[in-house]
């Protein structure tokens, strides 16, 4: 099933769901085909169909001939078009985005991954920003390690897999994987590789936050959320108390 969809390239949320909207409610708005993605819930695939122009094409009803009605004519998404917008923002590997449906969060999805088919077209892997639950799209950009952010990002979709399928024990474990493993981005990043255990790299941190450090700041989002969402660390509660 088609539905439509608008393609934004920006990085503040907000600004996304305006200027997608506008896009949508247009009579240019793109087009998208959602696939099952091998990520699982709640990732999807999608190919794109963009470039709506003006045409006229035959039509029949039964046996009767209608002569020429006024159409739009959509091309997939493909790697040979060098001149699309998108293709400047997948070689640029800049933030970008598909709104679908209403304006709202939950209809906006981050494309985290773009693969090409046998017949040159894109096959966009896409996260959700929010989830219906609530549940918000992790953005790990600030760990420069790729291993690390790839184990970051393993723990984070293994934590929205758990709570859609309601395995709460697993979720705990998952979230407190997450938090570890940005922390130890960010200890590692300061004083080369630590020592893996979540308790010295709380200290770590906590240490860090007491002589403000300064390169804490990238991480201190990520860091405060990942610690929330394991239990590790709680408003009220500081990491030197933990």
């Amino acid at each position: 099933m088609l539905i439509r969809a608008a393609y934004v390239s920006n990085d503040r949320d907000q600004m996304v769901v305006a200027s997608g909207e506008q896009m949508l409610n247009s009579d240019y708005a793109h087009l998208m085909l959602p696939l099952p993605s091998l990520d699982g819930p709640p990732f999807r695939t999608a190919i794109g169909f963009a470039h709506p122009e003006q045409t006229r094409i035959p039509w029949r009803h039964g046996t009767r001939g209608h002569g020429d009605a006024d159409a739009l004519r959509y091309v997939a998404t493909s790697a040979l078009d060098t001149a699309a917008i998108w293709h400047a923002d997948i070689i640029q590997r800049r933030l970008v985005f598909f709104l679908t449906g209403q304006a709202s969060a939950t209809n906006l999805w981050r494309i985290v991954r773009v693969e090409v088919d046998p017949a040159k077209r894109y096959l966009f892997t896409l996260s959700p920003v929010e989830l219906a639950s609530g549940l918000p799209s992790a953005d790990f950009s600030a760990i420069g390690n790729t291993a690390s952010r790839s184990e970051a990002e393993q723990h984070w979709g293994e934590l929205q897999d758990h709570l859609l399928h309601h395995r709460y024990y697993a979720l705990i474990t998952a979230a407190k994987n997450v938090a570890e493993a940005v922390a130890a981005a960010y200890v590692s990043n300061t004083i080369g590789w630590p020592k893996r255990t979540f308790d010295y790299l709380l200290k770590e941190i906590a240490a860090a936050i007491e002589r403000r450090d300064d390169t804490l700041s990238r991480f201190r989002r990520l860091i405060t959320t990942s610690c929330i969402s394991s239990g590790f660390c709680t408003p009220g509660r500081t990491l030197k108390e933990r």
